[in-house]
């Protein structure tokens, strides 16, 4: 009888888990989709979420648990469920809902801005007697032609402006150098 109230208990916490994740996903089936959106997910991405493989690997197991007990005949009160996997169900519920899941971490370190360059301060060069000699970076590339990471020179990125300025692609910014060095 102990086994076949651990399984209601299981089934009622995972129809929970899967309505959730219906509602965040907007999606037929809850779990099914979450589990779609790891597998998706490519390996370089996750790799620095620590429970990305073991979620993962219960996510798919409680799945398989709530499949048999949902299908299968004569499956209720056989101990197919755990304490543990009652457990993981109840406790992913809470990881989604306070956004500590997998996916919201991989939410979370892709929107992190990666550390940019900071700008070239000219004003703070010219007065410390910034010069002809060391003006020059890169071999003979003049300071003031050089390009920052978006393809402006310093005194561009120095001056405040209105608008943010056009992201050029590396390939804009490799075209933009070559001619550069043709012009001389």
């Amino acid at each position: 009888m102990e086994a076949y109230f651990l399984d209601v208990q299981f089934q009622e916490a995972y129809k929970r888990l899967d309505a959730l994740c219906k509602d965040c996903y907007s999606a037929e089936q809850g779990v099914s989709e979450y589990i779609r959106q790891m597998e998706k997910t490519p390996m370089f991405s996750c790799r620095n979420i620590p429970a990305w493989e073991y979620d993962l690997r219960m996510l798919k197991h409680v799945r398989y648990i709530r499949n048999e007990l949902a299908h299968e005949v004569d499956t209720w009160g056989t101990g197919l469920c755990t304490e543990d996997d009652l457990e993981f169900v109840t406790a992913f519920h809470q990881k989604i809902l306070s956004g500590t899941d997998p996916l919201s971490e991989l939410r979370k370190l892709q929107t992190q801005q990666t550390p940019r360059r900071p700008a070239a301060n000219v004003d703070r060069n010219e007065r410390s007697g910034f010069d002809e000699p060391y003006g020059t970076i890169m071999g003979g590339i003049d300071y003031e032609d050089a390009d920052d990471f978006y393809g402006r020179t310093p005194r561009e990125a120095a001056a405040p402006s209105p608008k943010s300025p056009k992201k050029l692609t590396l390939w804009q910014r490799f075209v933009r150098s070559i001619k550069k060095l043709f012009r001389r």
